[in-house]
């Protein structure tokens, strides 16, 4: 497994997003399920805002077959899963995703054995793939010329886990 691409925009609507991450015609994306509670001034969902963006029938269409899917949020065990296939070497990071080398070099666990939640607003998005493998997919074929940086015995320390 590859990852290939990245974003990380703050304070970009989900019509700003929307018109870069259209481009990514290859990929499906995982949406964090707060996404799934309204918002307290409009009540409008995230995530109904990019499935309106993304595929206008999505209503129509088995859930499946959508692009965007609800996420599993389960952090210890996507945590244990990245490291499962990083260890495995089952799991490859371009050398261009600048970003995402940086935030994975950083994530680590607090004194009180907590994720440290500061410059990881890409590692949840990664724990989201771990967690659907089946969604882990390419849907059409590109040659990528990057090379495909392997981090090997990567696990995010924590106090008291001997690491």
């Amino acid at each position: 497994r590859y990852l290939y691409k990245e974003h990380r925009k703050s304070k970009f609507t989900a019509k700003d997003n929307y018109d870069i991450l259209r481009t990514w015609d290859d990929v499906d994306f995982a949406c964090d399920p707060a996404a799934l509670q309204g918002d307290k001034g409009s009540g409008e969902k995230l995530m109904e805002s990019y499935l309106e963006l993304f595929q206008p029938d999505w209503r129509s269409t088995p859930q499946e077959e959508h692009r965007i899917f609800k996420a599993k949020n389960g952090r210890e065990a996507g945590i244990d899963k990245v490291f499962h296939e990083f260890d495995n070497g089952r799991l490859f990071i371009m050398d261009s995703l600048h970003t995402t080398i940086e935030e994975i070099s950083e994530y680590r666990y607090n004194d009180k054995g907590e994720i440290h939640k500061v410059n990881d607003d890409l590692m949840d998005p990664l724990r989201y793939l771990m967690m659907h493998p089946e969604r882990f997919r390419v849907r059409g074929r590109r040659k990528y010329s990057d090379k495909a940086v392997r981090i090997h015995e990567w696990k995010p320390p924590c106090p008291g886990r001997g690491a």
